[in-house]
């Protein structure tokens, strides 16, 4: 059997029914995803053909990699912990489950994504808006992309329509799928994932990635660490997998579609960075971590603040040199020297995430309160 090269600490663990509270929070994985958050504003927002170019590209391609492994981590983490809670209750339904569990990340997704593209809408920005919002409703941007082409400044939006597309597929593969095929079910998810990706890059499909099963892997890789912790196994020799998968992001170009072959190639049907963010996501994770320099960089004042507030900041970063532009106009004040317009676009995006977080996102996601699983109204 494959997952007999995984060692459990614990024998005494049974099937999906060891515990792992859904609400547990690890405020290493907030502070790194500050990180991730930066370098991927950073891509954005940089120069083009400044020296430090390719580096901040791949810092921020990195930073995707990491978003969408963290988010199968903690996705992967809440599914589980429901299906175990299901299977211990068969008074309760599957449907009352994925009802709880689709109105939870509703109320966390939808809200700020929803008002932004109303936004847009109402003011007609950009002009091909009224194009596109059929798209964006249905979070198709990233099918969209790869047929049409960016569309900035909402190119981003990709990321978010894969992440909205695995949840509404993950939980059907948690709770139908028979249990002691879950974890090959997820296995073949991520092999679906690099075939896909591949295939795509080698037909020489521009936005291969951007397609929602080529980032599937990286996805499938966090429910699969979600699963190793959920049940105490440990993964035999992480750290030098994690190290060598680091020393391979780095020796590996990014894709250049004037290379297909050789050490580009390489790179896309291996996903270093996702098995480089699998390491880093699993030992953040872990509770008996000693104080370090590490924890001091990644679980300060300012980054926890930034990986709570992030949602807002990934969402409305591409939007912010345009409402600069706009607010410069209508002001009649001018801001010609780099480093000042970072500053300025630096603090209107912190503005305008902070705002979002207290006065939309943080009060509707409280109504969470009403969407309780049936086994934890029992307890109450």
């Amino acid at each position: 059997m494959p997952l007999q090269i995984f060692r459990k600490k614990n024998h005494h663990l049974n099937s999906l029914t060891a515990k792992m509270p859904t609400s547990k929070f690890f405020p290493q994985l907030e502070g790194l995803r500050a990180y991730a958050i930066m370098f991927v504003v950073m891509v954005h927002w940089q120069v083009a053909g400044n020296s430090m170019e390719y580096w901040i590209r791949w810092a921020g391609t990195w930073g995707i990699n990491y978003f969408f492994v963290l988010s199968g981590f903690l996705i992967g983490s809440i599914l589980l912990n429901e299906k175990a809670q299901y299977d211990a209750h068969p008074e309760s339904s599957a449907d009352h489950f994925l009802k709880v569990f689709y109105m939870r990340r509703i109320l966390r997704i939808f809200p700020i994504y929803y008002l932004l593209i109303l936004f847009l809408l109402l003011i007609r920005f950009p002009g091909f808006i009224t194009d596109l919002y059929p798209w964006l409703l249905l979070y198709g941007a990233n099918i969209y992309i790869f047929f049409h082409g960016w569309i900035w400044p909402l190119s981003h939006l990709w990321t978010l329509s894969v992440e909205e597309h695995f949840i509404i597929l993950f939980p059907f593969i948690i709770f139908f799928i028979p249990k002691r095929l879950t974890v090959y079910a997820v296995v073949w998810v991520g092999i679906l994932g690099i075939v896909c990706r591949t295939v795509l890059y080698l037909y020489k499909q521009e936005f291969y990635a951007i397609f929602t099963f080529s980032s599937f892997d990286a996805l499938a890789l966090g429910v699969l660490l979600a699963y190793f912790k959920m049940k105490n196994i440990t993964i035999p020799y992480l750290k030098t997998i994690t190290l060598l998968a680091f020393l391979l992001y780095v020796y590996l170009p990014l894709p250049s579609f004037m290379y297909f072959t050789g050490k580009t190639l390489m790179h896309v049907i291996i996903p270093s960075a996702a098995i480089f963010s699998l390491g880093i996501v699993f030992y953040a994770s872990s509770e008996n971590r000693k104080p370090s320099v590490l924890t001091i960089l990644i679980q300060n004042k300012i980054t926890l603040y930034i990986g709570k507030i992030g949602y807002g900041l990934y969402v409305y970063h591409l939007l912010v040199p345009d409402l600069r532009n706009y607010l410069l106009r209508v002001t009649g004040l001018t801001i010609s020297v780099l480093p000042t317009v970072y500053t300025f676009d630096i603090l209107l995006l912190l503005s305008l995430a902070s705002l979002s977080f207290y006065i939309i996102e943080k009060p509707i996601y409280s109504l969470k309160k009403h969407f309780q699983y049936n086994y934890l109204k029992q307890a109450d």
